[in-house]
């Protein structure tokens, strides 16, 4: 199977297959906190879909597979995730339901 042919949509026109890369990015930032299980299951779906994608062999290095797609491993790219919503909230540029419950530490009551 050679989808280096892939369309717009992620469909490998050889044998229909889909590539839904963008589900494990959908939300990704409530995976913040979960076991290392769940996390290592959700890394071994990217992996596939990246070698998927760049029509490399499963036992490449996966890293470099990665950068070249320009993607984060999963942990990472959860953490970076939550930082950025945390930076959009102090910074005034989060929807109010999000910029509401992030509060600094030092400005609560008994805090120094």
């Amino acid at each position: 199977m050679d989808c280096s042919r892939l369309t717009y949509h992620g469909v490998c026109p050889d044998n229909g297959a889909f590539i839904h890369q963008h589900r494990l990015d959908y939300c990704n930032s409530l995976l913040f906190g979960i076991s290392a299980e769940h996390i290592k299951r959700l890394q071994s779906i990217q992996n596939t879909a990246a070698h998927l994608v760049s029509g490399t062999r499963t036992f490449d290095r996966i890293m470099l597979v990665l950068q070249n797609l320009h993607r984060l491993p999963v942990a990472k790219h959860v953490a970076c995730k939550v930082v950025m919503l945390v930076h959009k909230c102090l910074n005034g540029r989060a929807p109010s339901y999000l910029a509401d419950v992030c509060i600094l530490v030092d400005t609560l009551p008994g805090r120094r």
